[in-house]
């Protein structure tokens, strides 16, 4: 669980930090030129969270497993980017970094994959998918109160498949697997040498390391020259091998892109529910929670006749509500920035 709610943080903000990110959802198709392409992007950003899975330091100590830890503000600067060498005889194309498909639907993952374009318009692609480096870290024993916890290590790697416009329908499909290994995973031993009644069997149910699976459905449907609706679903599964952390979780989300010759507008909304397998021993019940949010960004491309630059404003509210107050989060986010496209 604790897994799960520090990467839902995560991903989300994410979304928000580049305005070039929602362009994707307008463009089909490889370039049917030979050479190099993609966009690189600098964002400043001010976030304000209430989490208790947030590892920065004034989070480190809790005085309640009743609280949603300390409410947490940070300025941070986000450099982004992709670069992608298409090859239009063979109809393929090579990419490394962050995609914008990615951040638009609010998942800071990056990849190293190959696009393949079949002659009626559908894209075959498939990536390898590195730890994201902004959710590399966990708590080594999230259950510990008025003591400080430690951060270690997050590791999440593995692939992803996908279809791209199947059919030249606007459908997209994507499937990603990771492997989970959280570096000296302790997770109710704190509480286990305080006496609390936990015994092997309960800690065992803690543990986080596991397996995730990920798969995306999502339509675009234009809805006028400069106007795409899509709505999506996303499910997700970390199959932990403690299963009072094994979770499933299901969103639906609408997305609307607006671009112009000098504008770029993109609004989301999402609905989220996360069921777990088995009771938690330390709240002794089974952990859900209902997610929901929005998030919008605006560009205002060719500033002072900048070609290829875009100045961005970027905001975002979300909030989880769990049937246990330690797992609440509550965020806030605005942030500015500019982009360049080559």
């Amino acid at each position: 669980m604790q897994n799960f709610k520090r990467r839902f943080f995560y991903w989300t903000v994410a979304a928000l930090l580049s305005g070039v990110a929602t362009q994707s959802l307008a463009q089909r198709g490889l370039p049917e030129e030979q050479g190099w392409s993609g966009y690189i992007g600098l964002q400043a950003v001010n976030i304000n969270t209430d989490s208790q899975f947030s590892t920065e330091d004034d989070n480190r100590v809790t005085d309640s497993f009743n609280s949603t830890g300390s409410s947490v503000s940070a300025n941070q600067l986000a450099p982004l980017g992709i670069v992608r060498y298409t090859q239009p005889q063979w109809r393929t194309q090579f990419y490394a970094g962050l995609p914008p498909q990615n951040l638009s639907e609010g998942e800071f993952v990056f990849e190293a994959g190959v696009r393949q374009q079949l002659p009626g318009g559908t894209i075959l692609k498939a990536a390898y998918v590195p730890t994201p480096p902004v959710s590399g870290e966990a708590w080594a024993d999230p259950y510990i109160i008025n003591e400080p916890r430690r951060a270690v290590d997050e590791e999440r790697t593995g692939f992803k498949l996908g279809v791209e416009n199947l059919a030249n329908y606007g459908i997209g499909i994507d499937y990603r697997y990771s492997d989970i290994e959280i570096n000296e995973e302790s997770s109710g031993l704190w509480l286990q040498q305080q006496g609390a009644g936990l015994g092997v069997d309960d800690i065992a149910a803690l543990n986080r390391n596991g397996d995730f699976e990920e798969l995306k459905l999502g339509v675009t449907f234009p809805l006028q020259r400069n106007l795409f609706l899509t709505p999506g679903l996303r499910w997700q599964s970390e199959d932990t091998d403690g299963a009072a952390v094994a979770n499933d979780a299901l969103r639906v989300q609408l997305t609307l892109f607006y671009n112009t010759d000098k504008h770029r507008v993109s609004a989301n909304v999402f609905y989220e529910q996360t069921e777990h397998d088995d009771i938690h021993p330390v709240f002794d019940q089974i952990i859900d929670s209902d997610g929901y949010g929005s998030f919008v960004t605006y560009g205002y491309k060719e500033p002072f006749n900048w070609q290829n630059v875009s100045f961005d404003v970027l905001g975002l509210y979300s909030i989880e509500d769990a049937n246990v107050t330690f797992y609440d989060r509550d965020l806030w986010l605005l942030g500015l920035g500019m982009s360049y496209t080559f």
